[in-house]
């Protein structure tokens, strides 16, 4: 678990706010470095896809912290709030997007999704 948590924080993570930084920076998509990291993001993709193999939460049989550590991101890929202008958020969902390849991926989110959450009173 500490395994997958440092490599999603200190290198998963490392892709989106890069884009998002270049982005907010005025850099180009297209340069190489960009290109390089949006490529990385995307490919992480099949990461989880196998990650999810055999299992319906990415390393336990029940919902787990890698689960938690994880969703708040990847939950982007399947839908972002039309008034959300937060690039980083704008970068998760134009990169994370599951594709036909990730039925697995697809489906451990909307289980995420389906969890309850902590609410907060905004009275």
């Amino acid at each position: 678990m500490l395994v997958f948590l440092d490599w999603f924080d200190f290198v998963w993570k490392r892709a989106p706010n890069r884009l998002a930084g270049g982005r907010d920076a005025g850099r180009d998509a297209t340069e190489p470095q960009m290109a390089a990291w949006a490529a990385g993001l995307r490919g992480s993709l099949d990461r989880f896809e196998r990650l999810l193999a055999d299992r319906d939460f990415l390393l336990t049989p029940s919902v787990g912290v890698a689960d938690l550590a994880a969703f708040p991101f990847l939950r982007y890929g399947v839908g972002l709030d039309s008034e959300d202008e937060e690039t980083f958020h704008r970068i998760l969902a134009e990169h994370l997007r599951p594709e036909r390849q990730h039925p697995r991926l697809r489906a451990w989110t909307a289980r995420c999704d389906a969890l309850p959450r902590a609410g907060i009173d905004q009275s």
